[in-house]
């Protein structure tokens, strides 16, 4: 099995396991909601080694830092306009 084809079964796994409380909590019981929560995190825990061994195979090691760093500056810039501007959104829309 490639990496990538179980990466998308992790991935499925993960939105199975969420999917109890999009639903929402008024149709399931504590029980099924805590059992979803522990199968979408034994998919996240799952998709961090995947994703990095893909991201191994993909990117070359001499500019595999360089190039994950390139991509966490539009992140984080937008994480501090976000910040910087939280006074002027309102409540509804920072806890929607």
């Amino acid at each position: 099995l490639e990496l990538t084809s179980l990466l998308s079964y992790v991935v499925g796994v993960a939105a199975l396991g969420l999917l109890p409380a999009a639903i929402g909590a008024e149709y399931f019981g504590f029980t099924i909601l805590m059992i979803g929560f522990c199968v979408f995190e034994g998919a996240v825990g799952c998709y961090w080694p995947l994703i990095g061994e893909i991201r191994s195979a993909v990117i070359p090691e001499e500019c595999r830092s360089t190039i994950m760093n390139f991509f966490r500056v539009p992140l984080n810039l937008i994480v501090v306009i976000v910040l910087f501007n939280i006074s002027k959104l309102s409540n509804q829309f920072v806890f929607r």
